[in-house]
């Protein structure tokens, strides 16, 4: 599956507009483990489909209880 522009790769600033969030939250995000999350140089990125991966992870985890650590997809990037 590809996003709507056919990328491959998300940067940080088109993974913040997915989760509508703000810097400190992407950063938070982006600096933990089970995200997937890559640098190129000093840029961070993620791969599309890695990322829907993880947000459908999360998205089942919060649906069965589970208390293992979760960040909250926004509705848009759970349509991804």
């Amino acid at each position: 599956m590809e996003n709507e522009k056919g990328k491959v790769l998300l940067s940080a600033k088109e993974l913040k507009e997915i989760l509508g969030c703000n810097n400190n939250t992407l950063y938070e995000l982006l600096a933990r483990p089970d995200f997937p999350s890559f640098r190129i140089k000093s840029r961070h990125y993620v791969l599309y489909e890695d990322f829907l991966a993880w947000a459908r992870e999360q998205a089942k985890q919060k649906a069965i209880g589970d208390s293992g650590p979760r960040f909250s997809v926004s509705k848009r990037a759970k349509k991804l």
